[in-house]
């Protein structure tokens, strides 16, 4: 599932000449339904194609892998980002620029409510000097192990 996700991005990149990066390590997300992946990954990606597009040096990175030694799961994005975001630190989220009020945050609810599935949190912040906006999700893979790192 997620081989095909990532090819529709690749496309989806290839066609905004957008630079796109991926190591999913093996083993990863194999604990995650095909559902969750998409929800996770699919929102993820639009948000990045959507901050990259028309930026001065478009990429996304995306990374997946376990960390050694525990049971977390750590996914991060990395895009470029010509815009500063508008975070929302009451409500802990980004605000929207979609012009649909519907639409407004459902794709960090969405990977918000995966990361707490597994008892995990999500974390982003903007280097306004390099323009670039990280994403990261850590997510506790089932079957014991350490915790989230504090």
């Amino acid at each position: 599932m997620l081989n095909a996700i990532l090819s529709r991005y690749a496309e989806d990149c290839n066609r905004n000449a957008i630079s796109f990066e991926t190591d999913i390590r093996s083993k990863s997300v194999d604990f995650m339904t095909d559902d969750e992946i998409t929800a996770l990954f699919c929102n993820l990606l639009d948000n990045a194609i959507e901050s990259a597009t028309g930026s001065n040096n478009p990429y996304i990175d995306l990374t997946a892998e376990v960390k050694g030694g525990t049971n977390i799961t750590v996914i991060r994005l990395r895009n470029s980002c010509d815009t500063v975001p508008d975070i929302d630190t009451v409500k802990d989220t980004i605000k929207s620029r979609k012009t649909d009020p519907q639409m407004h945050g459902l794709g960090l609810k969405s990977i918000r409510n995966i990361a707490d599935r597994y008892e995990g949190n999500m974390h982003y912040e903007y280097d306004e000097e390099k323009r670039a906006f990280t994403m990261t999700v850590m997510i506790r893979r089932p079957g014991g192990g350490t915790g989230l790192p504090d």
